[in-house]
């Protein structure tokens, strides 16, 4: 919420993201969702606090140079 596909700022994430290795996505994944690995079912099923809930992307307000946060029960990132 408050970050389109299009911003530059959500396509420098991806392109980091896929830059990383194996491990450090593993090391990604259980920092945004609780767990380091993928359900067997895809990432699309993603287990949150009320069922299957997608990953997501929030805009974070707060002073500059913040770090990201993340709500593992809702498999969300909120990226200053």
């Amino acid at each position: 919420v408050g970050w389109k596909a299009s911003d530059e700022q959500i396509q420098w994430f991806w392109n980091v993201l896929f830059s990383l290795s194996r491990n450090q996505k593993a090391s990604f994944l259980q920092f945004v969702t609780g767990s380091s690995k993928v359900p067997l079912a895809g990432f699309g099923e993603l287990p949150g606090m009320r069922g299957v809930q997608k990953f997501s992307i929030h805009k974070a307000s707060g002073p500059s140079g913040a770090l990201m946060s993340a709500h593992t029960c809702f498999n969300s990132l909120d990226l200053p």
